[in-house]
């Protein structure tokens, strides 16, 4: 399994979530936590999380690559968490690449607009298992 890193030049290009402001209702918490923690509509928020986990759920991202031909491993400082990136002979490892940042934008929005499959919202009385037995979302 290969492991797979997104670094600082990557995620902070990549800014989504502020099209919610105007793609999603009022009353989508998706698009409240957006509000409260960018301290407004129409802010977004760096996409580390967003495009790493774009890359593992569909093998890829528009815009991002993985990095071929840069053999290494990803060695983090354990006093201060900083990480970076230690050029070596190949192994499981490697890093994304951002080659448009827009696109990557453009497709990790789209897919934030989207409404609920299963509705506008969850009734409160029917317990969340309910709707894990419903079925793949196709």
């Amino acid at each position: 399994v290969d492991v797979v890193f997104s670094g600082l030049e990557v995620g902070l290009r990549v800014v989504t979530g502020a099209a919610l402001s105007t793609c999603a209702p009022a009353a989508s918490p998706l698009r409240q936590a957006y509000v409260d923690y960018g301290g407004g509509v129409d802010r977004g928020r760096y996409s580390w999380d967003l495009i790493t986990t774009h890359v593992a759920a569909a093998g890829g991202l528009p815009g991002v690559r993985r990095c071929s031909d840069c053999g290494g491993v990803n060695v983090v400082d354990a006093s201060s968490g900083a990480n970076a990136w230690r050029r070596g002979p190949a192994a499981n490892q490697t890093y994304l690449v951002l080659e448009d940042a827009a696109d990557a934008q453009r497709v990790i929005d789209r897919l934030l607009c989207q409404p609920p499959r299963l509705g506008a919202s969850a009734p409160n009385d029917v317990p969340f298992a309910a709707f894990a037995r419903a079925g793949p979302i196709e």
